[in-house]
């Protein structure tokens, strides 16, 4: 998938935070969306050297993050953070990608297979679907999830699958994606 689609247009400036914010409560971002405290910013960064996308609620995760290389790509929504469907974050500490997913079975399959579950990352609610598109060429690195449907569209014209929605998130309005 190629970088810099899919998330809101501010890329430019990495969320700034304060001592104590984080994955959980309001987080006060430079030029874009401030989040009340039951939902938080989710933002998507990508990974040049391995073409993976990370989403995360966790300002502090980006700044970290993006020094080491991660392209910081915006915001795809507000996810919430008490209420809906629980969504959990694995890693794969062979080839250091992610995965998300709300099913436990699919979650139990993955630690089976030496997956790490990183616990709930968000919940699942709101307006916007984000879809796992999954790429049956590579060995690694094979999923991607994203709600733009332009790169949906690229994607499969790429020989991606698409496949069920994920997750869904609140949608940021007005909402101007990177082309």
């Amino acid at each position: 998938p190629a970088s810099g689609s899919g998330a809101s247009s501010d890329t430019s400036t990495v969320p700034s935070v304060s001592a104590g914010e984080g994955a959980s409560g309001s987080t006060s971002l430079s030029g874009d969306v401030s989040a009340p405290a039951s939902t938080s910013a989710l933002y998507r960064l990508y990974n040049p050297w391995t073409g993976e996308h990370l989403f995360t609620t966790d300002a502090h995760e980006v700044q970290t993050l993006t020094p080491l290389g991660w392209r910081y790509e915006g915001i795809i929504g507000q996810a919430s953070m008490q209420e809906g469907t629980a969504v959990y974050r694995l890693y794969n500490p062979t080839t250091g990608e992610h995965h998300y997913t709300t099913n436990l079975d699919e979650v139990a399959r993955c630690v089976a297979n030496g997956w790490v579950k990183e616990g709930i990352a968000f919940y699942s609610q709101g307006d916007q679907a984000v879809y796992s598109m999954y790429n049956p060429y590579a060995k690694s690195f094979y999923h991607h999830y994203t709600s733009d449907e332009n790169e949906i569209a690229q994607m499969v014209k790429d020989g991606w699958k698409k496949e069920e929605v994920k997750w869904y998130c609140t949608s940021i309005q007005p909402k101007n994606l990177i082309k």
